[in-house]
């Protein structure tokens, strides 16, 4: 799936919305957060894709986005809700 700025696969949309309940069509809602928190991911990051991780707030609620980018587009990797620590984080960060 692809739209002017995001792209993600398929397959893994599936999955994602299999084991984590969120779309990615709906995460990417949180990009638009006010409030979000973007990060680098040095833990997932290999040689040739640096990864990104963001924590924001879409109609799924708080959610926790692993993404990178492809040439001018985000390519979103996953999605899940954020967990009560990150919950804190995204509060704390005010």
């Amino acid at each position: 799936m692809e739209t002017e700025e995001f792209e993600w696969d398929d397959e893994k949309n599936t999955d994602n919305i299999r084991n984590h309940a969120i779309a990615f069509d709906t995460a990417i809602r949180a990009f638009d957060d006010e409030r979000a928190i973007p990060f680098a991911d040095r833990e997932h990051s290999r040689v040739g894709e640096q990864r990104y991780a963001l924590l924001g707030m879409c109609e799924a609620g708080l959610v926790f986005i692993s993404f990178t980018y492809r040439g001018s587009r985000t390519r979103i990797i996953s999605a899940r809700r954020a967990s009560r620590r990150m919950e804190r984080i995204y509060a704390e960060n005010d």
